[in-house]
């Protein structure tokens, strides 16, 4: 059982609406003597996960958008990887920066798309630059496996591909420092542990190397109830700065070798099958809705 204390209504009626639609056994009530709201519940793992394994489900299908190039349009999406507000210019700003030996590292990587179009245009200016993916599952396309022969082939020296394991499921010391990594609507926006995943891709920067993250919501409170907020979240991470956090998109630049990212408790989790869907969407361009609270 856990005993959570509110000291202001708001935060304890958010809290009291959250935990009922996730059908916990809870007793919620007002210390008159204390002056304080608080509330006890069952353990706030065992109602959610159900929908966590559905999202792992949609992950191991594959469930998306996956033919995003650099600049090539999705024939599904219709964006690419550069189109992005805020996301897109912080990326190539930094590709176009690179030198002999750089590493971009994407976490995700879909059909290769993004990597084809670094590799055979002219984003690397002349330079031996390096890409890298890590995927949890490889696409069972025509799309990916030609992608994936070709740069095989072609660059056997810049590029490399991890698959069938969660980019936090990797050590540290199997990743080659790189100058960037990005996510896509990756790790970031489906993870059940955003401090984690946050984690693992600052360490598979270098010193100086920087994170492009665009990612769907996720919402923190403190332990009084009050709202946190994503960019007050990064800011609070030792070891990076935080450049950008705006149009879902977050920038770090890794700016010491030890990472420590705060660790935060996870309260609820909702897949992106059960999340409201007023407007009929195809359930693949929906997204896990994940509610935390800083340890």
């Amino acid at each position: 059982m856990k005993k959570l204390y509110f000291k202001d209504k708001d935060s304890f009626l958010f809290y009291k609406t959250l935990l009922i639609s996730s059908k916990l056994t809870i007793m919620a009530t007002y210390d008159r003597y204390n002056k304080h709201y608080f509330m006890v519940a069952e353990s706030l793992t065992k109602s959610f996960q159900p929908d966590i394994a559905a999202n792992w489900q949609q992950i191991m299908r594959n469930d998306f958008p996956m033919d995003r190039g650099l600049t090539t349009l999705s024939k599904t999406a219709g964006t690419s990887y550069l189109s992005y507000r805020g996301f897109g210019p912080a990326l190539r700003r930094e590709m176009l920066q690179m030198q002999d030996h750089d590493i971009w590292i994407d976490v995700g990587g879909g059909e290769l798309f993004a990597q084809t179009d670094f590799l055979t245009r002219s984003f690397s200016q002349g330079h031996a630059t390096i890409a890298g993916v890590v995927s949890v599952v490889d696409p069972d396309t025509d799309n990916f496996r030609q992608h994936h022969v070709m740069l095989s082939q072609e660059f056997p020296e810049r590029f490399f591909y991890m698959s069938g394991r969660r980019i936090e499921d990797i050590p540290k010391e199997e990743l080659p420092p790189a100058r960037i990594v990005s996510d896509l609507f990756g790790a970031l926006s489906f993870t059940e542990h955003v401090d984690i995943t946050l984690q693992r891709e600052l360490d598979a920067l270098k010193v100086g190397g920087l994170l492009v993250a665009r990612l769907q919501k996720a919402y923190i409170r403190d332990r009084s109830g009050k709202r946190f907020g994503i960019k007050r979240y990064a800011e609070a991470v030792q070891g990076a700065e935080t450049l950008m956090y705006g149009w879902y998109t977050l920038v770090m630049r890794k700016t010491d070798e030890e990472i420590v990212v705060p660790p935060l408790e996870l309260v609820n989790f909702i897949s992106g099958h059960n999340v409201p869907n007023p407007k009929n969407l195809d359930p693949k361009y929906l997204f896990c809705q994940r509610h935390y609270v800083l340890e």
